[in-house]
């Protein structure tokens, strides 16, 4: 009986409102929560989630196959993908805005050392009629010139149009090529 009910209260909602005044309800409620969002957005830091070593480069937003384990031979191919937020946008006077992402990339050894180091290691100018707030970044670097051991990718990255930075760190292995 309770279900009935239900169903005829959902019924009597869906009839009230006509279709295209409730889709036009349903896209300013959306437009009023997207400004607010934003509002959130503008207030956070430069962050990064999903920090994740994959098989290959990711090819979209949470678009990825994940890679077993963190080791790899001396010379392989290492993809790091990670979503950003909190980053701002400039505004290219065109109705375009431009997220402006920059890495830099330090491997740091098991002793804490910094042996190699490369600024601008990845130069990002994402450019949108929105102002996106699913950006995702993949890394990709090979290490050839190393030994094997225990190792972070140290990662700086740097919000240029919103004058952020974050760091965060990967280890990895590398191993002997065979």
């Amino acid at each position: 009986m309770l279900n009935r009910s239900l169903a005829a209260a959902a019924i009597a909602l869906a009839l009230a409102f006509p279709a295209p005044a409730f889709a036009e309800t349903s896209l300013t409620a959306f437009d009023a929560a997207k400004q607010a969002l934003l509002a959130v957005w503008a207030e956070l830091p430069l962050s990064v989630r999903a920090v994740t070593l994959t098989e290959g480069t990711a090819v979209g937003y949470g678009n990825y196959v994940s890679r077993p384990g963190q080791s790899y031979q001396v010379g392989e191919p290492i993809h790091v993908y990670l979503e950003v937020l909190g980053y701002g946008w400039k505004d290219n006077g065109d109705g375009t805005t431009s997220e402006l992402l920059d890495a830099d990339l330090s491997l740091i050894d098991a002793s804490g050392a910094t042996i190699a180091s490369q600024e601008k290691f990845l130069s990002a100018n994402i450019v949108s009629r929105e102002k996106l707030l699913e950006t995702y970044l993949t890394l990709d670097a090979t290490l050839s010139s190393f030994d094997p051991g225990e190792y972070k990718l140290q990662y700086l990255l740097h919000d240029r149009a919103g004058g952020k930075d974050a760091t965060f760190e990967v280890p990895i292995t590398l191993t002997a090529a065979p």
